[in-house]
């Protein structure tokens, strides 16, 4: 059976599941790559402020000076919105408060700068406590969780370091629900440490870094994750257009558009009802 097809798409999956599902990944980590640049599920717009920001970044060459470099900060402010971080969800707080807690913050992000994520002698547990104590004091989104603007915002301070997490891939991928989201922030990002930490490695990921969305080994990673997940149909989205493409094979999607929008109304209607 193929990673990630199985009944567990329905719930939190076993540490046996997610473990075949990594071992799959880096069994077939070129393939994975080649289906995410087939088709990536971001905009030509998002690409060109990740490319302006990473460009930047490397011009800057210190990550103590990238971190206080306005001009940088604004280059990522802008990718990080353009990367949805301007939803109710995951709402960046406003650019000044953004500005200032990265220069605040520039020793803590400098000391990290020599820590990679592939070195043999890395040690995940802790490079992931000291990660997440910095997102922690940055507080860069106004809601709970910081895993996902903290992820990408430091993913382009620290390329050698820090993996993008987001919900609909990364979370798919280690059937994370809102506790882990919410309450094991720190336990979350740990768990995800130790498992990128061993697929960069084992896969010698930097070896593939090119143009376009393969900026980094970090990303690469990242990209792998996105072309898993829609190819076992483990993300929402994806799972979705696999039902209606079956739906259709079988002659039943209007049916099936009817009922949902029954049911739905239904429920609207219900909610309504009960506050007035």
């Amino acid at each position: 059976m193929r990673p990630g097809v199985t009944a567990d798409n329905m719930g939190k999956p076993t540490l046996a599941v997610i473990e075949a599902r990594v071992r799959g990944l880096i069994a077939r980590f070129e393939e994975y790559l080649a289906s995410f640049d087939r088709d990536p599920p971001f905009t030509d717009e998002q690409l060109s402020h990740h490319l302006e920001t990473c460009t930047l970044r490397a011009e800057i060459g210190n990550v103590a000076r990238a971190a206080v470099n306005e001009r940088f900060l604004k280059s990522l402010y802008e990718t990080l919105r353009s990367w949805r971080m301007q939803m109710r969800g995951a709402r960046l707080v406003p650019w000044a408060k953004f500005r200032d807690a990265f220069e605040r913050s520039a020793a803590d992000i400098a000391s990290l700068e020599g820590c990679r994520l592939d070195a043999p002698d890395l040690e995940a547990t802790d490079a992931a406590n000291r990660v997440w104590r910095l997102m922690e004091k940055l507080a860069i989104s106004e809601n709970v969780s910081r895993l996902v603007s903290g992820t990408k915002a430091l993913h382009h301070l620290l390329p050698e370091l820090v993996v993008p997490i987001d919900r609909a891939y990364t979370g798919a991928l280690f059937g994370w629900n809102n506790y882990d989201w919410q309450t094991a922030q720190r336990k979350t990002l740990r768990f995800a440490f130790e498992v990128f930490s061993r697929v960069a490695r084992e896969t010698r990921a930097r070896n593939y870094v090119g143009d376009r969305w393969r900026s980094s080994y970090t990303k690469l990673i990242d990209n792998a994750v996105v072309g898993f997940c829609r190819r076992h149909l483990l993300d929402e989205g994806s799972h979705r257009r696999a039902l209606e493409a079956k739906a259709r094979e079988l002659g039943i999607w209007e049916e099936v558009e009817t009922e949902a929008r029954r049911r739905a109304e239904e429920i609207l209607l219900r909610r309504r009802t009960s506050h007035p």
